[in-house]
């Protein structure tokens, strides 16, 4: 079961190997930067279709992470979350991204620095055309946007340098704050 669904992942197909001492296995360690580390929630992925902890989706509720509760869990893990969108992205994974997506989202909103510890991680990551792509650049940046005026209170200087590094991302914030000032003071007018 493992080994059809590494099959049907294009970026796997030239690294299944077989040996004598390993048998069937993947080798990556000359194509990819992901150490062994960095594949233990992939692997518990194309086992379980998901890891620890698991996203719950129930009708009518809103999408949670099992078990994370404290704003300090929830950074925790959404740097954690991060860093798998990464590497799915380096493994040309769409569909785990896709899951990154939807687990960061359900731990919204992040505290400040987390945010941009987020938006720094991710801007580091393949493009390759999947939708996961899309769905995180824009979550990202109406993130920032909401909490744009907190983010500047608590973190201007890391704000300024990460929106320097994308052009494209702090027009699409400024447009939105301009269009809608108010909305971008989440926290900062929170009672």
């Amino acid at each position: 079961m493992l080994t059809a669904k590494i099959e049907n992942i294009d970026f796997f197909s030239d690294q299944v190997q077989f040996s004598e001492k390993f048998r069937t296995h993947i080798d990556f360690s000359d194509s990819s930067d992901v150490t062994l580390k960095d594949f233990a929630p992939v692997h518990d992925y194309l086992v379980h279709g998901d890891f620890a902890p698991r996203l719950v989706e129930k009708p009518g509720q809103l999408p949670k992470i099992s078990g994370v509760l404290l704003q300090e869990e929830k950074d925790t893990q959404a740097e954690r979350f991060a860093k798998i969108f990464l590497t799915a992205s380096q493994l040309q994974m769409a569909e785990l991204r896709a899951l990154m997506v939807k687990k960061l989202q359900a731990l919204y909103p992040l505290s400040p620095l987390y945010l941009l510890i987020v938006v720094k991680i991710c801007m580091r990551s393949d493009t390759w055309g999947c939708d996961a792509e899309g769905e995180m650049y824009a979550w990202l940046v109406d993130h920032i946007a909401e909490f744009y005026f907190l983010l500047v209170a608590q973190n201007g200087k890391q704000l300024v340098e990460i929106l320097g590094e994308s052009k494209v991302m702090e027009a699409e914030v400024m447009a939105k704050i301009a269009e809608n000032p108010r909305a971008c003071r989440k926290g900062v007018d929170d009672d």
